[in-house]
């Protein structure tokens, strides 16, 4: 098993896998993701298990057998509460080169393992009943892989692991609405959950908590969390002294304000990645917030603070007309910057983090990629991104540093161009 640093360093996950010589490999989409955004191709030796999150198109070109890209590809399912896998579904060649939008089954049940798509009860008295086949409903699952219960959770235990009433043993509601496919094979698909919990990077949230966190902030009224493109995003509507303050402030920089409190109180994995103030929610018909009528947040954080800093800072960004005078690390940090700026169209800032810039894991790795490209080759840590404190600069610091070191030819390069663009403006 790989340490838990490697997992985040497909650099790493490649040299270990190709010097284990390993022939099964399972893990997330979003680890498969960066494995891609590095430009591997993938492994004719290797049998594949996707897990722990929706299977995601952009994994299908891993399925081409053809191409020499896998030994097999499976999209496996089951919550932790079931010993982890209880559905297996081996992706087809033909979905390899599939167009337009697909989706990948669950699979079928595994070795000893049952499965029930039940319906909703309308009333307590009503009796536990299974849908007719290919309508939809909660899966339950049961057979040896079920757990004994929660530790110290009786209630949860009591709720969430059930007397099979269906045959025997215990089952497991695991509050994922499923359909079965009727066509040969018969597997089951994801719809949906029941709840607000979901998956990001492999982690199990709940948005209420997160929406709680946020309300607790005196500047925020009302809060909505929700996950578009597997990024966790979190919508506000302010108080009046929320607003009061976004006039004084600035939205960047009360919006970074806010996200830091709500790091306090969450794991990092639950701190939304992008944040955005409403003046109201939408709302359907019968009244709810319509969630999906909510607008996409800007691709890319930048604080009003930063935005300033990075227009006047000319030591930085463009140098100095006068006298050329850069900080130790300036030519770093222009180069840096001009790398994300290609990535992401917007220039960020010197005091930027790249957690506020919007960089997810996924977004991390191609960042990482382009930039050593740059600096011919040079191996760089994505976990040092993401360090308590990193920001554009510090990073640029620590960079420099390692450039003096092993390339200072390169360094030198690097300097030269950002004078040579100074003294032209």
């Amino acid at each position: 098993m790989a340490d838990s640093s490697t997992q985040k360093d497909p650099f790493r996950l490649l040299d270990l896998m190709d010097a284990f010589q390993v022939t099964v490999f399972q893990a997330t989409p979003t680890t498969y993701e960066m494995m891609l955004a590095t430009g591997w191709k993938g492994d004719p030796r290797i049998d594949f298990l996707v897990g722990g999150e929706a299977f995601r198109p952009s994994l299908l070109p891993i399925a081409d057998k053809a191409g020499g890209r896998c030994k097999s590809l499976r999209n496996v399912y089951g919550p932790t509460e079931t010993t982890i896998w209880s559905l297996s579904y081996t992706v087809p060649q033909d979905l390899a080169t599939a167009s337009g939008s697909v989706q990948v089954p669950i699979g079928s049940a595994i070795s000893r393992t049952l499965l029930y798509v039940v319906a909703e009860k309308l009333n307590p008295q009503e009796a536990w009943r299974e849908v007719e086949f290919g309508a939809e409903g909660e899966l339950w699952i049961g057979g040896i892989g079920v757990a004994k219960g929660y530790l110290h959770a009786p209630n949860l235990t009591q709720d969430k692991f059930l007397p099979n009433p269906f045959g025997e043993g215990v089952v497991y509601r695991t509050g994922d609405v499923v359909k079965q496919l009727q066509q040969p094979g018969a597997d089951f698909v994801f719809v949906r959950r029941i709840d607000d919990q979901v998956k990001v990077d492999g982690f199990r949230i709940e948005l209420a908590e997160i929406e709680a966190v946020y309300m607790q902030q005196e500047a925020v009224e009302q809060a909505v969390a929700l996950v578009r493109n597997n990024k966790l995003i979190i919508y506000m509507k302010l108080t009046v002294e929320g607003r009061s303050s976004c006039d004084k402030k600035g939205e960047g920089p009360l919006l970074e304000d806010l996200r830091t409190a709500a790091a306090r109180s969450l794991t990092y994995y639950m701190v939304p990645k992008y944040s955005m103030f409403v003046t109201s929610f939408p709302q359907t018909a019968n009244g709810k917030i319509d969630r999906k009528a909510l607008p996409d947040p800007p691709g890319l954080m930048v604080t009003a603070a930063e935005a300033v800093a990075t227009s006047t800072a000319p030591s930085i960004v463009r140098g100095s007309a006068a006298t050329g005078a850069l900080r130790p690390s300036g030519s770093v940090v222009a180069h840096i910057c001009a790398v994300i700026e290609k990535l992401r169209e917007v220039r960020p800032g010197p005091n930027s983090s790249f957690a506020s810039l919007g960089l997810d894991s996924l977004g991390s790795i191609m960042f990482i990629r382009a930039l050593s490209v740059s600096l011919d080759g040079m191996r760089i840590d994505p976990t040092t991104l993401y360090s308590p404190g990193v920001t554009i600069q510090s990073f640029a610091d620590q960079l420099r540093v390692r450039l003096t070191v092993e390339n200072p030819t390169l360094l030198e390069k690097i300097e030269s161009q950002v004078r040579i663009i100074s003294i032209a403006v």
